[in-house]
């Protein structure tokens, strides 16, 4: 393995583990302040009618469709991934700088659907 190999297997385990908490924030956290937010108020304080409509469907679906959401992501992650690993210049560049930003949204997004998420909860507001 050459030096820009290993460099870029180094990346690859901080990818994962940045990928990891934007999917704790954005499955994880969302879904429990989520869970807290409408048991205390109603299922008015989700502003997501696609989450609103499946918090109706019960508990199992909920965590179903949570669960299934998560798998396909894992995995389309991993594509990219290897799809980076076995590409050359410029490609390699343009993936890598491709999950630096999809890892950078999935952050933003979930910190920002969590803050949402525990406005609605201590101020009985959204922010959207």
């Amino acid at each position: 393995m050459n030096q820009n190999q290993v460099s870029f297997e180094k990346r690859v385990r901080s990818y994962w583990l940045y990928f990891a908490l934007g999917l704790f924030l954005l499955l994880v956290v969302d879904l429990f302040t989520t869970m807290i937010a409408t048991t205390q108020y109603g299922l008015g304080v989700e502003s997501n009618p696609l989450m609103r409509w499946l918090l109706t469907q019960g508990l199992f679906v909920v965590t179903l469709v949570h669960v299934l959401v998560a798998i396909a992501v894992v995995y389309l992650f991993h594509c990219v991934l290897e799809s980076a690993r076995g590409s050359s210049a410029p490609l390699d560049r343009y993936l890598e700088t491709l999950i630096q930003a999809w890892l950078g949204g999935m952050l933003a997004v979930g910190t920002f659907v969590v803050l949402n998420n525990l406005s609605a909860i201590f101020l009985r507001s959204s922010i959207l």
